[in-house]
């Protein structure tokens, strides 16, 4: 609850709390007022949404400190679980096994016959330049093993996909069209 002004205009020296409903009412008595009121509240509502987004990115850091925690101090006598959900998340996979296995990217390089700097490069781009063969020659090299896999199909994904293929073919013979003209 906010206090009464004292006999200059002042509150009282301290912390007020009050709902944002009384806060309105007391200090929103102008059009001016009300605006700034407007702003401030906008303010405030645009920093509880970075602090959320913030606090979410700290939740996820803190995840992955946790998930590579567990993997360097994981009892290499033990065989260990890494569950993914995707095609999409195998480089993962790949990169917390080579963690979990101790084994450097420059020992993986030594093993593999190849550079290390491929290895990085394998990383870096989690594995967009590595064909399927190395992937699967990096996946034995690090004991990696898929104890069941199930696949959706998805026929409306498919339909969807053509479609939009369908559009990007058309486009780019329009536009090879125009410049062969």
């Amino acid at each position: 609850m906010i206090p009464e002004f004292d006999e200059n205009g002042n509150l009282p020296p301290g912390i007020h709390y009050c709902e944002w409903e009384e806060f309105n009412d007391r200090f929103g008595t102008t059009a001016t007022r009300r605006r700034m009121i407007d702003g401030l509240e906008l303010a405030i509502t645009q920093l509880k949404a970075d602090r959320d987004s913030y606090q979410s990115q700290v939740d996820e850091l803190k995840s992955e400190i946790a998930e590579y925690e567990r993997l360097i101090k994981c009892d290499k006598s033990q065989s260990i679980s890494i569950k993914i959900d995707s095609l999409n998340k195998i480089p993962d996979a790949l990169i917390k096994a080579r963690i979990a296995a101790k084994i450097s990217q420059e020992k993986l390089a030594e093993i593999l016959g190849i550079e290390e700097e491929r290895v990085k490069e394998y990383e870096d781009t989690d594995y967009q330049c590595a064909s399927f063969v190395e992937i699967l020659e990096v996946s034995t090299v690090l004991g990696v093993e898929f104890e069941m896999a199930v696949m959706r199909v998805d026929f409306e994904e498919i339909e969807a996909v053509k479609g939009s293929a369908e559009k990007w073919r058309k486009r780019k013979m329009i536009m090879t069209a125009k410049i062969t003209s």
